[in-house]
């Protein structure tokens, strides 16, 4: 029988697996962030299904009514960058929002790399 201590929150847990690193409850807790960040950022179930942010009127706020619904788009890609197809696969995989518990960095990150990709900067 081995006990460790969890990565995140220090307390000890049975490590029956070598791969486990975290006790059940956290291991959970990271779960339903990745499961939520996945239906809020382009999983099944997400607005509309694309993963894209959109304006929605509301009374009041700012701007007469019109506000983003999470946070605005990154800015476009600047021209001229073109990353190698394998490269910019890599990058995507790396920065994906699910591997970052949703994280708006990495949701930020993935939008550009995919917006670059789309006009054609990732040949």
């Amino acid at each position: 029988m081995t006990y460790k201590t969890c990565t995140r929150c220090r307390s000890q847990f049975f490590k029956d697996e070598p791969w486990k690193k975290d006790c059940l409850d956290c291991w959970i807790e990271q779960k339903r962030k990745a499961e939520e960040a996945k239906a809020r950022y382009g999983g099944a179930g997400g607005a509309g299904g694309s993963g894209q942010r959109s304006w929605h009127h509301a009374g009041g706020g700012f701007g007469g009514g019109q506000q983003w619904h999470h946070a605005p788009p990154p800015p476009p890609p600047p021209s001229g960058v073109v990353i190698e197809p394998v490269m910019l696969r890599r990058l995507l995989q790396l920065c994906h929002p699910d591997k970052h518990a949703g994280s708006e960095s990495a949701v930020k990150a993935t939008q550009w790399l995919l917006e670059l990709r789309e006009k054609g900067g990732g040949n």
